[in-house]
Order: C-alpha cells, then sequence, then structure tokens
C-alpha cells in the first residue's frame, strides 16, 4: 500500500504527463514565439549560420561581464528538430566576438576578423561540418571588426569595411576558399562600420548605412564583382547605423531600424524602387543608342545601338567590361547601370558576285528561276540587294543570298540583274552584271484538216482523218500535240504533228470534224473543221400486219372496216427517205381485185372496204418508202355476209395495201 507521499508524487506525475501530451498535440498558432532549447554558454556578439543539414552554428562572441571582457572561442550546434544545443568537436583557435560568419558552397563556415584579447583580428578559420572541427584558414589582409562579409556568385567572399586601429575603414577584399588565400579588391567610395552589405538578384553588392567618423551614415554603394570596383547608388531617405537589410522576392531590399542621428529608428524604406539606365555611345558621332531612363526594380529593359554611316557596332561594355556583341542588349533591372556602345569605322567594302544563274541563260518557259549571289565583308555583310536593270527586286539579310525571280511570256526580252552587297558601315559594292533572256513563244501554232474535204459525202462510217500542223511563233517552241474531236465530244490526240491521222466512227447524216493544235508554250491554234456527210444504204419499211378483222373471221359487215399496224422505216431522216403511200386491195378468190384502196393516202392504217359480192375475201395491205422499197402485209381470210343472198358458189376476195 502506497504512502500519501507516494500517491501525490504519482498524482503530479499523472498531471505532468497530460501536460506535457497537451503541450505535444496543440498546434502552434500563427504569429506566436515559443521557448526552446537555451543554449549551453551565455553570450552576445556572436554569429549564428543555418548549415546545409539544418543546424544552426552558433560561434565566438562575449561571455559574462568581467574585466577583461570573457571573448570566446568556444562553438555550440542547435538542432531545430529537438530544440537542444550541443557544444562542437573543438573550439575556435581563436576567441573572437563582433566577426562575420559565412556558410561557403561547400558546406563549410567561414570566420573572419572580429575582435579578441589582442584587439584587432587577421584571423580567419574554417568550420566543417562533417566533422565538427575548426581549422586556421589564409589571414586577411587588414584588421577589422564590425565590417560585413557576403558569398558572392563566383564563391569568393566580400568583407567591406569594418574598423581597427587604424579608424573606419574603406577598404575591401576577396577571400578565395579554393586557395585559401585573402586579395585586396577596389575600395568603397566611404569608408564605414556597422553597416549592411545585401548581394542583389544582378550579382552585385548593395551597402548602405552604417557609422562614419560623423555619425550615421544615408549613402550607399554597389559592388561589382566582374570589375571590382564600387560605384555610389541612391541614398537612403534616412541616415542609420545598425540597421538589417534583406532581399525581397521582388528583387527589392528592405532597410529596417537601427540607431540614427537622434536615436534608435522604427522606420523602414525599400532600395530597388527606381533605376536609371544611362546608354551612351564611343564615339559619340558613330551611331545612337535607345533604352536610357528610369524603370521600376525587376522590369525588363532592352537596350539598342544603331550605327552611323561609316561605323559598325562593335560591343556594349559596363564599366569598361564586356557584356554583349549583340546590338539589342536585354536584361532585368535591379540596379543602376551605366552602358556604353562601342563603334568602330569601317571603310572597306564587302566584295558580291551572282554566282547562279550563268549569264546569257535563255528562259523558253514561264517559270521561277533562283538567283543566287555570294558576299563576304571584313566585319559582316548586312544586306545583299537584287536588281533588275535599276529597280530593286528584293534583299536578303543571310547567307546564301537568295531572290526568287518569277517571270511569264510579259516578261519577254533581256534582264540584266546585278546584285548590291551593304555592311553595317554601309560600304557597298555592286557585282558584275549577269545578263539573262526571257524568250517565251506567245503565238499559236496553225492546224489543218486535210481529209475528208468539206462538204465530202461518205458511204462508209469509219474514216480516217488527217491534217498538217506547223508553229510559225518567234521565238517558235514547236508543236506538241494535235488533238481531234468528233461532234462537239471529248478531244483526243491525233498521231503525229507537223501530219497527222485520227480514225473516228461518222454518225449517220451530218459530221463536224474538228481539230486544234497546241505547241510547247501552251498555245493553242485556232480549231479547223469540215463537215461531212454519211450516208447509210436504203432499207425496206416494216412489214405491217393486220390487225382487224382478224383471219378467219365470220359475219364480217359487208362494208367493213380494215386495221393496219402503221408505217415505220428504220433510215435515217437525213436521207429523205419518208412514208410515201399506204394501199389496200381486196381480192377474189381467183386472185382478181375487186376493190382497191388506192396510194393516195399516206400512213393509211384503216379503210372501209366498198360492197362487193365476195362472201369469203383475202385483204393484204402494204407500206412503200420514198425509197421504192415496200413490205406486203399477210393476207388475211374472212366470211363476210352477202348484201343480197348467198351465191351457189364461193368467191374469194382480197384486199391488198400498196405504199
Amino acid at each position: 500500500m502506497k504512502t500519501p507521499a507516494q500517491n501525490l508524487v504519482q498524482l503530479w506525475s499523472t498531471f505532468a504527463v497530460l501536460a506535457l501530451n497537451l503541450f505535444t498535440i496543440q498546434p502552434t498558432k500563427a504569429g506566436i514565439w515559443t521557448n526552446t532549447g537555451s543554449i549551453t554558454t551565455p553570450r552576445h556578439l556572436n554569429t549564428a549560420t543555418l548549415l546545409p543539414n539544418g543546424n544552426v552554428l552558433v560561434a565566438g562572441g562575449i561571455g559574462n561581464s568581467g574585466d577583461p571582457l570573457p571573448y570566446l572561442a568556444n562553438t555550440e550546434l542547435y538542432n531545430p528538430a529537438t530544440g537542444r544545443w550541443t557544444t562542437t568537436a573543438g573550439a575556435m583557435a581563436t576567441a573572437r566576438a563582433e566577426h562575420t560568419a559565412t556558410l561557403l558552397p561547400n558546406g563549410k563556415v567561414l570566420v573572419a576578423g572580429g575582435y579578441g584579447y589582442g584587439g584587432y583580428l587577421l584571423s580567419s578559420e574554417l568550420y566543417n561540418p562533417a566533422t565538427g572541427t575548426w581549422i586556421a584558414t589564409g589571414r586577411m589582409t587588414t584588421f577589422r571588426y564590425l565590417h560585413t562579409a557576403t558569398l558572392l556568385p563566383n564563391g569568393k567572399v566580400l568583407v567591406a569595411g569594418g574598423s581597427a586601429d587604424s579608424g573606419i575603414l574603406s577598404s575591401t577584399e576577396l577571400y578565395n576558399p579554393i586557395n585559401a588565400t585573402w586579395t585586396a579588391t577596389g575600395g568603397m567610395t566611404t569608408f564605414r562600420y556597422l553597416h549592411t552589405a545585401t548581394l542583389l538578384p544582378s550579382g552585385k553588392v548593395l551597402v548602405a548605412g552604417g557609422y562614419g567618423d560623423s555619425g550615421p551614415r544615408s549613402n550607399a554603394e554597389l559592388y561589382d564583382p566582374a570589375s571590382g570596383m564600387w560605384t555610389t547608388t541612391g541614398a537612403m531617405t534616412t541616415a542609420r547605423a545598425e540597421h538589417a537589410a534583406t532581399l525581397l522576392s521582388n528583387g527589392k531590399v528592405l532597410v529596417a531600424g537601427g540607431a540614427g542621428d537622434s536615436g534608435y529608428l522604427s522606420s523602414a524604406e525599400l532600395y530597388g524602387s527606381i533605376w536609371t539606365i544611362a546608354a551612351t555611345q564611343s564615339p559619340i558621332s558613330a551611331g545612337s543608342t535607345t533604352g536610357s531612363g528610369n524603370y521600376t526594380n525587376g522590369s525588363s529593359v532592352t537596350v539598342t545601338a544603331t550605327a552611323a554611316l561609316g561605323y559598325y557596332f562593335v560591343a556594349w561594355t559596363e564599366n569598361g567590361n564586356f557584356v554583349t556583341n549583340s546590338s539589342d542588349y536585354s536584361f532585368v533591372i535591379y540596379d543602376d547601370r551605366v552602358l556604353v556602345a562601342h563603334f568602330s569605322a569601317d571603310a572597306i567594302r564587302p566584295t558580291v558576285s551572282i554566282s547562279n544563274p550563268a549569264s546569257a541563260k535563255t528562259y523558253p518557259n514561264a517559270q521561277t528561276a533562283t538567283i543566287t549571289a555570294t558576299a563576304s565583308d571584313n566585319v559582316g555583310v548586312a544586306s545583299v540587294e537584287f536588281y533588275d536593270g535599276g529597280t530593286l527586286k528584293g534583299a536578303d539579310t543571310t547567307a546564301p543570298y537568295t531572290y526568287d525571280w518569277s517571270f511569264t511570256a510579259a516578261h519577254n526580252g533581256a534582264h540584266v540583274w546585278t546584285a548590291r552587297a551593304y555592311d553595317a558601315a554601309r560600304n557597298v559594292s555592286t557585282s558584275t552584271p549577269v545578263k539573262l533572256t526571257v524568250s517565251i513563244d506567245i503565238t499559236p501554232p496553225t492546224v489543218a484538216v486535210s481529209k475528208p474535204t468539206h462538204g465530202a459525202n461518205l458511204t462508209t462510217s469509219s474514216a480516217t482523218v488527217s491534217g498538217t500542223a506547223s508553229d510559225p511563233g518567234s521565238p517558235a517552241s514547236g508543236v506538241a500535240a494535235v488533238e481531234v474531236r468528233l461532234n462537239g465530244g471529248g478531244w483526243s490526240n491525233a498521231t503525229g504533228t507537223a501530219s497527222w491521222t485520227r480514225s473516228v466512227t461518222l454518225s449517220p447524216c451530218f459530221n463536224t470534224i474538228e481539230a486544234r493544235s497546241r505547241d510547247k508554250a501552251g498555245n493553242y491554234s485556232i480549231i479547223a473543221s469540215n463537215v461531212v456527210t454519211y450516208t447509210p444504204p436504203n432499207t425496206v419499211p416494216n412489214t405491217p400486219t393486220n390487225v382487224s378483222p382478224p383471219s378467219g373471221a365470220a359475219g364480217v359487215p359487208v362494208t367493213p372496216t380494215l386495221e393496219a399496224s402503221a408505217f415505220s422505216d428504220p433510215d435515217p431522216v437525213c436521207l429523205g427517205d419518208i412514208h410515201a403511200a399506204s394501199q389496200w386491195q381486196v381480192l377474189s378468190a381467183g386472185g382478181r381485185i375487186v376493190a382497191d384502196s388506192g396510194t393516195d393516202t399516206v400512213n393509211k392504217v384503216s379503210w372501209v372496204v366498198p360492197p362487193t359480192n365476195c362472201t369469203t375475201a383475202v385483204t393484204t395491205n402494204g407500206m412503200f418508202d420514198t425509197g421504192t422499197a415496200a413490205t406486203v402485209g399477210a393476207a388475211t381470210r374472212h366470211r363476210r355476209a352477202s348484201p343480197t343472198a348467198a351465191p351457189s358458189s364461193a368467191r374469194r376476195c382480197e384486199a391488198r395495201t400498196r405504199c
């Protein structure tokens, strides 16, 4: 059984676990600060550097007050995952405060300068996170503390300003991690300490404010790693030192707080709202530039250089350093820039010749010919122009220099072509002329139909059409083909050209034979035509048939109406062979004609038989055409009723139709 004291301890332990659980699962509210583990050694004026592994290295500084001040050499690491601090494997070789610490691209940390037990320091050393140890590296060229250190895009570290026994510094120097050496670089325009240094997106370093010999400064300047030189830039609106400067995502720099002439500051300001581009040319008279002016931070800017006559563009430079040899230079602006466009005089003319086609070439057909020129220049060919006589027809700015010349018969004649080459300084030269001739045949050819002759009357349907064709033009391209058609049908090629033939099949009656010729230039002749007649042999008309009364009919009226089939004749109308007459006859049994319709009625298909004494009759009909051909229909036998009394002996009656 537990004592009351043990129960109390267990109760407090339970509360502690609950409290810990409540603490660990409660999400952190935005904008709220919370405590974390404390560093193992109290210190100030130290440095803190974020390492690639996420830990934070704290180095040096001054410990609790003492006499002399306790400068620290020890260092420790903060682990954000655990919130705990641990001491590193080794301490710095030199205790120091108010120094700089810079993370290098290789992951090591460079500590430089500061103030220690011996006063201002020259020494620098490297921390290796992999081993947790420190090693000495090259010594700076100048004692300094309260300076700035900035990692440049080229991997070097720029140390600027600060203070030393000699006073406030304007000197700067570079640390090269490859050979662990320090070298002096261009000095600042103003000496200062406790200023800020910010690497801009342009690769330049902005130094602003700090203390001078008479207090806080407002001026600022830019360091260009390419030239190693410093240039002044716009001043801050408020003089300040011991402030903070932060590069924002939009390329501007936020400066906040610090100490001013009248005390500590709450104000803040932005650098880089407006930048000035000054683009000039050298020599001044050699050309012109565009793009100068004031631009907002982060703007895209293009400066353009244009050479004057007799000059050509060489390059753009900035602070004496080459940036591009293109006359158009584009960039995003994050600082003031002074750009110079350089030009050079050029009096050497380019060379040019027409390499294709060869001179004296003749074109017999409409087409597009490519004219090619070859050009060169000591600096560069700017363009090549092509002239037909004195008329500019086109230009090309890139090799091979060409112009596509399209021509038709309308361009017949001689054409003298030249090419003119220009360089950037507008020096010009002209090629040797090339003579090209357009000679396109525009005269139509001729054609004639020899056989069959016009008006011929043919008795067979198969005919061979023949004739001649020629091309009399000057220039003459020659006959390419002869085409023939019959009665407005489709055209078909004949055999041969100068003398030609074509077999056709004629239609009965009239036929129109047409011919045309085409030369090699595509010209067509006037159509030649002959009209001929084809007369086929005469044929007999159709055989008529008796329709009514039918053969063998009885009780036929004494005066019956006879009907037969209609006339038809297969001969074409153009023969004039038309229906001439119809004839009906009634024959007796002995073959004697007892009734006759005569031949005065055309295409008679019915006839009323006059009274006869025949009771039995044979009727026939016939058709005649004007060609004298005739057909006789089959006899139709029938018995007729007697008009009085039937004779004692029957008589045969026949009817015949003649046409």
